[in-house]
């Protein structure tokens, strides 16, 4: 149940973190998971593509990257516990439930490295 955690985490830092980027349509409220779906998406999209969108205002910089290293670190914690999960898990043998904590967590981690290719290339364009 924790490992859903890790996954909706990241998911909404991604969310957070794409109306914090200034992608256009971001997710908006009610959505749920599937909108921070979509918002983790776009953050992907622009982690991927090495460019931040042409609207993206610099005014807003150093709250952006602040709340980007916030959800880092979140997602960084989430990591933790699902690495105890995943060593106890594999302790007791239970091979499947190993897999899908490691699938997780890797998908985590990738996350966590796109926001801090978004945090670089807002750093690179807005000094």
């Amino acid at each position: 149940m924790k490992l859903r955690t890790i996954t909706a985490g990241a998911a909404i830092a991604g969310a957070l973190s794409v109306g914090l980027v200034g992608v256009a349509g971001a997710a908006t409220p009610g959505q749920g998971q599937a909108g921070a779906h979509k918002g983790a998406a776009r953050i992907e999209a622009v982690a991927n593509a090495g460019v931040l969108p042409a609207n993206f205002d610099c005014s807003t910089a150093a709250t952006k990257l602040a709340r980007i290293q916030t959800a880092q670190s979140k997602i960084a914690t989430h990591i933790t516990t699902a690495e105890g999960r995943e060593s106890a898990a594999s302790a007791a043998g239970n091979t499947a439930r190993t897999t899908a904590i490691a699938n997780r967590i890797s998908k985590a981690q990738t996350f966590q490295a796109d926001l801090g290719k978004v945090a670089n290339l807002i750093t690179a364009k807005c000094g």
